[in-house]
């Protein structure tokens, strides 16, 4: 079978320029070297050219996460921590093949609506942020106050790694009664 030629050929923002040869695990895939129309340069496997799946070297990826008007960066603040730490809950709490949902999802916990989903037209990372303020400080994460409770306005606070290695379901302190929960006769 001969090998394509894909010279001069234009791929998106993608231009081959020379075929080369790419170790993918234990076989040598055919690839291009190919000048994106940003200047960039990328290589990409054949495959990946022909089927669009690649049309540029990560410019286009970068260009649509700024642009505020992409309603997936609405908030514009997906590179924080407090992102972060609400996508890692939701994740845990949501997707059964996240390693964590055994331990959250499993067990019934979940993330309340208002922060998956947003309401009064924001976006429910804008609620979160709304709620539960900026982290403070780098040193402490997303943590509910009663561990068997769900991820949701007054269940939650940023707190250190000592508070929550001693708010766990194996902590002594947990199994006696003593954890923070705040009744609900308050």
């Amino acid at each position: 079978m001969k090998a394509l030629d894909l010279t001069n050929q234009v791929f998106g923002r993608l231009t081959a320029l020379r075929s080369t040869h790419v170790k993918a695990g234990a076989v040598n895939r055919r690839a291009w070297v190919c000048r994106c129309a940003c200047g960039g340069t990328a290589v990409v496997h054949t495959q990946k050219l022909l089927s669009s799946h690649t049309t540029s070297c990560g410019c286009a990826f970068i260009e649509a996460t700024r642009d505020p008007s992409n309603k997936a960066r609405k908030h514009g603040m997906h590179d924080t921590a407090e992102y972060a730490a609400l996508r890692s809950a939701v994740n845990r709490c949501h997707r059964e093949k996240d390693a964590g949902f055994i331990r959250y999802g499993a067990r019934g916990i979940s993330v309340c609506e208002r922060w998956r989903f947003g309401e009064g037209g924001r976006s429910g990372f804008e609620c979160f942020l709304e709620d539960m303020g900026r982290k403070p400080s780098p040193e402490l994460s997303l943590d509910r106050i009663n561990n068997d409770g769900n991820y949701e306005p007054g269940n939650c606070r940023w707190a250190t790694d000592h508070e929550q290695r001693t708010n766990t379901r194996r902590s002594p302190k947990y199994r006696r009664g003593e954890n923070n929960i705040q009744e609900a006769a308050e």
